[in-house]
């Protein structure tokens, strides 16, 4: 039970420090709209997922319409098996546009929101109320998209990546198909 909670604080931690660390990595490129969108079915995603070999005791999901960005997934460290998942999604062509995408079972913990809010708003994700909040810090837009689904909560966290972008992502995604 200890560790459960402290591995909740260190999720809460961790999608805290998901704008800061996204900012601090970054160059100075311009915050242009990422491009690449299809309409083909992305599944780069759902097979980054699948390889990163978790025992987790809820379903995975993964965004199936990727605009161009490439999806990869950290090890945790040690023998650790935390119960969440983020996977970072980074524009090749411009690696200061990044999303993490982290999921989790049960309520997510409270998350910081960007610096310098300059909209806050209730959208719609598939059906469910997702709070976004857009702000800045120092010239770099930043999102953060935070919804539950059921017993499952998400979050997109994004560093100049269009607010438009990071919604229609959300709307994309699905469990993955375990077969």
């Amino acid at each position: 039970m200890l560790v459960r909670g402290l591995l909740r604080r260190v999720s809460v931690i961790s999608a805290v420090a998901i704008l800061i660390t996204a900012v601090t990595a970054c160059g100075d490129e311009t915050n242009d709209s990422a491009g690449g969108a299809g309409d083909d079915r992305d599944d780069r995603a759902a097979e980054v997922l699948r390889e990163a070999d978790r025992d987790l005791d809820f379903p995975l999901y993964a965004p199936f319409e990727l605009h161009a960005m490439e999806p990869s997934v950290d090890a945790p460290p040690g023998d650790l098996n935390p119960p969440f998942v983020t996977m970072n999604l980074v524009d090749p062509e411009e690696p200061q546009r990044r999303i993490q995408f982290h999921q989790e079972k049960g309520p997510p913990g409270t998350v910081a929101p960007p610096p310098n809010i300059e909209d806050e708003r209730t959208v719609d994700i598939q059906g469910h109320d997702a709070e976004l909040i857009t702000g800045s810090r120092e010239g770099r837009e930043m999102v953060l998209l935070q919804w539950d689904m059921g017993e499952q909560s998400f979050v997109l966290a994004a560093t100049d990546v269009d607010v438009d972008r990071v919604v229609q992502i959300a709307e994309s995604i699905e469990p993955i198909d375990e077969d």
